[in-house]
């Protein structure tokens, strides 16, 4: 399950060509980046280039250094970090963990399909906490009804 690393360089504005290629390399010496982990696309518009740097791997924590030397680097760059499940198996794990029947296995399934997608952790945690709020908000629903009071004189029909 790798973790990605996006660092997003303006050139001229933060940094020359030169500069990236020269932080690569002493990125790749430093940490010893497999060549298979790590890839730069330049991009250019009309007076505005960016240099994408893109690593893969299995640790955060070690990509999180890599972020780190490239924030002293080159502060003003963007950085994101992102966590994508490529394994079929971490799913298949999780199903047999649901308590809730067809529900959790429903759930489950759908992070599959979001992960398929691309979707990162982050944004199927996102999606988890809506599931979340949803829940809760029939659990309160499904209380208030419990709870209700008996009035005299109102017809079974109007009760839930």
């Amino acid at each position: 399950m790798p973790y990605e690393s996006t660092i997003v360089v303006s050139i001229p504005d933060q940094g020359s060509y030169q500069d990236i290629k020269e932080h690569i390399s002493a990125c790749n010496s430093l940490h010893g980046m497999d060549p298979d982990r790590w890839s730069i696309c330049v991009t250019s518009e009309v007076n505005s280039s960016w240099g994408f740097i893109y690593y893969t791997h299995p640790s955060p924590a070690f990509l999180d250094r890599i972020n780190y030397s490239w924030q002293q680097r080159f502060p003003d760059c963007a950085i994101e970090r992102v966590h994508r499940i490529t394994q079929p198996k971490f799913f298949e794990d999780l199903m047999e963990k649901t308590e809730s029947g067809l529900i959790g296995i429903g759930m489950v399934q759908h992070l599959a399909d979001l992960s398929s997608k691309g979707i990162t952790t982050t944004g199927m945690i996102d999606w988890m906490q809506d599931v979340r709020k949803d829940s809760l908000m029939i659990i309160g629903h499904l209380q208030k009804v419990r709870e209700a009071p008996y009035e005299p004189g109102k017809s079974a029909e109007t009760y839930p």
